[in-house]
């Protein structure tokens, strides 16, 4: 008998959806006297020819869908075909309205609810199936007019519940037609009218540029700093290794930055509906997906390189000098870092208030970047500022910009240990070495205490966590400054102790990106997770050491020749645009989604080939015409006074392209 009913179940729900498309004119005409419906709805239905009601309906999900017992309980309709309609009949005029119902809930047989549970367990989880409750939630789109309001909806649909088989509730339902979302705020008129105004600056920038240059004419920095012809030249310039240009950094930089894309990018795919959601469950809870998940580690990189370098330029030119005259620099270095860092992410903020919502469509794409401008819009102070990685963590204004915030704050307190360090280092080399090693020793103990006072704490961008990765960067930094003509540590069987540090080296951080498995989807100790999960960051920082200093000192054999290849130069460059726009073209490709995806490797490495082509794409015109115009204008700016021998300002490092 169980299996009986549970079959009647599904044949009473496939015989309604079948039925529904002959009966569908007989139900409108029972609509036009539903009490409580506006005029304005039923004035729409009553104008519909029976075509169109036939392609509502075809754009709408059915209660029954191929694979519910596999596929997560998610079924858009036919987004496209539904906001592509557009009826007049008379003088009304009818335009499809696609609504994304979150939670219509099917009344599952008290014999089929073990069919459902044992089926798949990612399935019965999703829809909140369970011994009590027995019902089966799905996302679903449905096709109407647009002058029906969500009350309307309710109502409407009320009758065709089959007596508490299908419930129905629009009050949360996300709607959309083919002009939502079209009129323009004062924002976006703003946003225009700047992106105009720099149009015009590229091009006649540009023109001046190579007029002077075809007439070998001199050139004011000023009228070329938006100028495509000079600042290409600059990104696609080769630079040759020497001692104060240390050309792995380009290698790492750009190669972490694929891998953070990779990792967004799969975050990202793994919040969409897909066909087989166990399969995802057993590749996300499998030891051989770390080469994925491990992509945080790729963030610590780029701490460690932003610590590294600025001790190594700044001691070039304060070594030995007090403490009064290096002060008085530092306000004028704050001034700079900022100055260089935000028009940049200035425009992302702008785009992502504005342009997003008009360049793409979808069942959830308006939903989602609606969110994406409240947050931004409400956070606007803590984003400009760099603080929102503790004032909001849990609401960041694009997530991805965490790390400059943590950067930027790591940079204001640099100088408590920076002028110091400039200070001491030529005359107390040893102190001050053991100083910052101890610091370092410091800031890797330090978040392990926070976690095991405070067990309940969620923050994961805040900045001490990361602030061992610095601090070793900035450690390692005043050491190759202050040994920077000094030969290969070793002298005796040195080509036999640098290949067994480097097989320590890069066995440890092969070991450290599956150990982030056990962390994450292990069954150790809540102790245990957090010591690992504290010191990975430091041997993650120690190995990036050696392959620094091998490189350097001519060393590093094929994996120095792979870091130093001229193209990943101009990768490099653009590497702070990359990680301020992957975010944006990662969530764009995936709030256009329109049908449940499959998920495999192959399908991840085919999205991230695209994301990173893209993403180059997005951030060569964000660099062209958003940063390397506000570098050479800074230049101009505060050229004069950089020039000062008295007061010399010390370099403001940008966050990932030093």
């Amino acid at each position: 008998m169980g299996t009986l009913g549970f079959f009647v179940f599904f044949l009473v729900l496939v015989n309604f959806s079948a039925n529904a498309v002959l009966e569908f004119d007989k139900y409108v005409n029972i609509l036009q006297n539903t009490e409580g419906v506006s005029q304005k709805c039923l004035d729409q239905i009553n104008s519909l020819d029976l075509e169109t009601k036939v392609k509502m309906f075809d754009a709408s999900s059915k209660l029954i869908y191929p694979g519910m017992l596999q596929t997560y309980p998610v079924d858009m309709g036919m987004y496209d075909e539904c906001i592509a309609l557009d009826f007049t009949n008379k003088s009304t005029r009818t335009l499809g309205k696609h609504c994304v119902l979150v939670g219509t809930t099917l009344s599952i047989p008290t014999s089929a609810v073990d069919l459902f549970k044992h089926s798949n367990n990612v399935v019965a989880k999703a829809a909140n199936i369970n011994a009590t409750q027995k019902f089966f939630k799905i996302s679903a789109g449905y096709c109407v007019p647009d002058q029906c309001s969500k009350k309307d909806l309710d109502i409407l649909f009320k009758q065709y519940e089959l007596g508490g088989v299908v419930t129905f509730n629009f009050s949360n339902a996300v709607c959309t037609t083919k002009e939502t979302g079209k009129e323009l705020d004062a924002w976006d008129f703003g946003f225009i009218t700047l992106l105009a105004i720099i149009g015009c600056l590229i091009i006649i920038n540009t023109t001046y540029d190579i007029y002077q240059d075809w007439f070998s004419l001199p050139k004011q920095n000023v009228l070329i700093a938006f100028s495509l012809y000079t600042n290409a030249q600059k990104l696609v310039h080769i630079g040759k290794s020497s001692k104060e240009q240390i050309q792995v950094f380009h290698g790492l930089k750009f190669i972490s930055m694929m891998w953070i894309i990779a990792g967004h990018g799969f975050v990202a795919f793994r919040s969409l509906p897909v066909i087989n959601p166990k399969d995802v469950l057993a590749w996300n809870s499998n030891i051989y997906s770390q080469y994925i998940t491990a992509a945080h580690l790729a963030v610590d990189t780029f701490f460690y390189i932003s610590g590294f370098l600025l001790p190594y330029i700044y001691i070039k030119m304060f070594k030995g000098k007090d403490f009064l005259f290096q002060l008085k620099s530092v306000p004028m270095s704050y001034v700079h870092r900022y100055i260089r860092l935000t028009p940049a992410l200035a425009m992302m903020y702008l785009y992502t208030i504005t342009l997003m919502r008009r360049i793409g469509g979808g069942p959830i794409y308006d939903k989602n970047v609606n969110a994406f401008v409240t947050s931004c819009r409400k956070n606007a102070l803590s984003f400009f500022f760099y603080y929102q990685n503790y004032y909001n963590y849990d609401d960041l204004c694009m997530t991805q910009t965490w790390y400059l915030s943590a950067d930027m704050q790591m940079f204001w307190l640099s100088p408590i240990i920076l002028l110091p360090t400039a200070y001491f280092v030529t005359k107390k080399y040893k102190a001050v070495m053991l100083s910052l090693i101890s610091f370092s020793i410091f800031t890797v103990i330090l978040p392990m205490i926070i976690k095991f006072i405070y067990q309940d704490y969620k923050n994961d961008y805040d900045t001490h966590s990361r602030l061992c990765n610095y601090i070793i960067g900035f450690t390692f930094g005043v050491f190759m400054r202050e040994n920077i003509d000094k030969p290969f540590i070793f002298k005796k069987n040195k080509y036999l102790k640098n290949f067994l540090l480097w097989c320590i080296a890069l066995g440890s951080m092969y070991v450290l990106v599956y150990l982030n498995g056990w962390i994450y989807i292990g069954n150790g100790t809540y102790a245990g997770k957090t010591v690992i999960e504290s010191l990975m960051r430091p041997i993650w920082c120690l190995g990036l050491t050696w392959i620094v200093y091998s490189c350097f000192h001519g060393y590093g054999g094929v994996v120095n020749w792979i870091l130093t290849r001229p193209i990943l130069q101009f990768g490099s460059r653009l590497s702070y645009c990359m990680y301020l726009m992957h975010g944006s073209v990662i969530a764009h490709n995936v709030m256009m989604f329109r049908q449940k995806e499959i998920f495999s490797d192959w399908r991840e490495f085919y999205l991230w080939c695209g994301y990173l082509i893209v993403t180059l794409m997005v951030a060569l015109v964000w660099s062209l015409a958003f940063e390397s115009p506000i570098i050479i204008l800074e230049k101009v700016i505060f050229g004069a006074s950089g020039k000062k021998k008295e007061h010399p300002t010390p370099p403001a490092k940008k966050t990932i392209q030093a």
